[in-house]
């Protein structure tokens, strides 16, 4: 593939045990990989692309069945495909994160896609849904959801009283030419602090790249709050 797509000519991650079958030509291809591993990385998945060796143009279907990996192994095969590594605070989270296992699909190009996906780890899930696609004036709309539960997010985060968190989260917004704007709806069932179990704390508001306009509240009686700014 590398022959005819020479974007995709540097890959060097390597896959064994690889079973599966591949069909079409490199400008039309389909195939199932089943128990492909490289380091402690298992994978297996369902595929089609269509519109190589123009990578950017390319339409991929994925349907991701079982994706097992590190820290070590994500930052190597993220480096390998994007030719960018994660950055150092990156990789430290998601190595407390111990073993991470992932399955959903992407259907789309690079610029243009939809994706939804369930994530398991040693620290917690979370479920997420998201659609990009262009916009006006070179911006790309994006909107979406995650749903996080039980999520360590002290341990990731490094804050002692800080324990593990559910939430929610909702966005639509767009981004273009170093311009982030989003409308955004939160909402944290539990998030555990010097051993207290706080709940029904919500975030709704539009941001503006570092500014965020909007309010802030809870019913929980032991934090009941509500702030509008």
């Amino acid at each position: 593939i590398g022959y005819f797509a020479p974007a995709l000519q540097n890959w060097q991650t390597v896959l064994s045990g690889v079973r599966g079958d591949v069909a079409g030509t490199v400008a039309d291809m389909s195939g199932r990989i089943a128990n492909a591993q490289t380091g402690f990385t298992e994978l297996g998945f369902v595929f089609a692309m269509r519109g190589l060796p123009d990578v950017g143009n390319t339409r991929f279907d994925v349907q991701l069945e079982r994706f097992v990996s590190n820290a070590a192994d994500i930052n190597s095969i993220m480096a390998d495909v994007s030719e960018v590594p994660l950055s150092e605070s990156l990789v430290a989270n998601v190595e407390k994160m111990g073993s991470v296992e992932l399955a959903g699909f992407f259907e789309g190009s690079f610029s243009d896609f939809r994706a939804e996906g369930s994530l398991v780890s040693d620290e917690g899930g979370a479920v997420f849904n998201i659609r990009l696609s262009p916009s006006s004036a070179g911006r790309s709309a994006f909107n979406g959801n995650i749903n996080v539960d039980r999520l360590d997010l002290g341990r990731l985060l490094a804050v002692e009283k800080l324990g593990r968190v559910s939430l929610s989260v909702g966005l639509d917004g767009s981004f273009g030419d170093k311009d982030f704007t989003a409308n955004t709806n939160v909402a944290v069932s539990g998030a555990e602090y010097n051993g207290y179990r706080y709940h029904d704390i919500t975030m709704n508001g539009y941001v503006a790249n570092r500014l965020f306009r909007g309010n802030i509240g809870s019913t929980d009686p032991d934090i009941k709050f509500d702030f509008d700014g």
